[in-house]
C-alpha cells in the first residue's frame, strides 16, 4: 500500500517475543496483546498449550501483554462470513431471565 516511496518514511519493524503460559481452553482468552495505538488481540491457546509468539511492531511504539479484558469474547464469535476475514456474532444469552410484571388480582 502505498509504494516505495511511502514505505521509505516508515519505521522499521522491530520483532518482540512473547511467552504466554497454558491455555484455559479454546472458550477464554488467557491475555491480550496490544499493539501501541493500533488495537489489541485476544489470544485463546488450547487448553495447557504454552504458546511462544513473535509479534512486530514500528520502532519507536510498544507491544503489550495484559490480562484478557473480555476473556470470554471469543464466545460470540459465530460462522465466517464467506469470502472475508470476519466473522458473523452470535447474540450472547441474557443475563437476567423471566423479568415479567406480576398481574395484580
Amino acid at each position: 500500500m502505498g509504494g516505495e516511496e511511502r514505505m521509505a518514511g516508515f519505521p522499521p519493524l522491530v520483532a518482540e517475543d512473547i511467552t504466554l503460559d497454558e491455555g484455559l481452553g479454546e472458550s477464554e482468552a488467557v491475555a491480550d496483546i496490544k499493539f501501541s495505538s493500533a488495537g489489541w488481540v485476544a489470544v485463546t491457546p488450547q487448553f495447557k498449550d504454552k504458546l511462544h509468539l513473535r509479534g512486530y511492531t514500528p520502532q519507536g511504539t510498544v507491544l503489550t501483554v495484559r490480562r484478557p479484558l473480555l476473556p470470554h469474547v471469543v464466545n460470540i464469535k459465530g460462522e465466517r462470513i464467506r469470502k472475508s476475514v470476519a466473522y458473523k456474532t452470535k447474540k450472547p444469552p441474557a443475563l437476567v431471565y423471566n423479568l415479567q410484571k406480576k398481574k395484580k388480582r
